[in-house]
């Protein structure tokens, strides 16, 4: 689902590259409609600052192929010693080094299209009860984000913890972004939901379906994986063996 995504913004960057700025599409009833990049119909009291817009596009394209490059440095670090895998070619080094800058770099640059976009919904969003919603997102990405990188510097913390952290920061906003692109588009063609409901309906509903499909499961994995590490490293009890009676 993650290529899926990555094809659907290749398609949102030549839309932007033909054109910067949002075309309006308002009819008498509601001046304010444009279609975005994505070919959703949101409303606008002013077009989005190009600049800012260009570094959340560009955001969103390293979040979700940086979130497929660390899924595969995980998974090769957790196969075969480095070094004999016939994936060394593209993976040389350690992993695990690979793995730590990719996050840094992950979380840096997510950090800076997070406020773009934050900045970009303050001054240009038409929809008020939308506008609200996405000005309270730094919320809900910035904390997990920093608890992904604390969590990988926390030696006394279990490694089940940091890729909780990991699918709840990165994961679950890389896939609820798609969900929420198909179901705004849904929405808003409902007659009786209109383009600014479905805009926020359909943000709402992918914000639920990341919570229930993505942070509820990685949440439970980490559990039943700390309970499981538990077990297997407690100490085996000891049998006692036969007593000899004296003769």
């Amino acid at each position: 689902m993650l290529a899926l995504q990555v094809a659907n913004l290749v398609r949102v960057w030549i839309n932007f590259g033909r054109n910067h700025a949002y075309r309006p599409v308002g009819t008498t009833a509601d001046l304010a409609l444009h279609q975005n990049h994505v070919g959703n119909v949101i409303a606008l009291k002013a077009q989005p600052n190009p600049w800012l817009l260009l570094v959340h596009l560009g955001m969103a394209v390293v979040w979700v192929v940086g979130t497929m490059v660390q899924k595969a440095l995980v998974a090769r670090a957790a196969g075969p010693r480095p070094g004999t895998g016939r994936h060394d070619l593209f993976w040389p080094g350690d992993p695990l080094r690979i793995h730590a800058w990719v996050g840094r770099i992950l979380f840096t640059i997510g950090v800076a299209g997070i406020l773009a976009g934050f900045v970009n919904a303050f001054i240009s969003h038409g929809n008020e009860p939308m506008r609200r919603f996405l000005l309270t997102q730094p919320l809900f990405f910035l904390p997990p984000m920093i608890m992904v990188m604390v969590s990988a510097r926390k030696r006394t913390w279990s490694i089940r913890t940091h890729r909780f952290w990991a699918h709840t920061a990165f994961l679950g906003p890389g896939l609820a972004t798609l969900w929420t692109e198909i179901l705004i588009n849904v929405f808003g063609r409902v007659r009786s939901i209109g383009p600014r409901g479905g805009d926020l309906l359909g943000s709402e509903l992918a914000a639920l379906l990341g919570v229930v499909f993505v942070i509820v499961p990685a949440w439970v994995a980490r559990r039943r994986g700390i309970l499981a590490d538990a077990r297997a490293n407690a100490p085996a009890e000891r049998v006692p063996g036969p007593t000899s009676v004296p003769a």
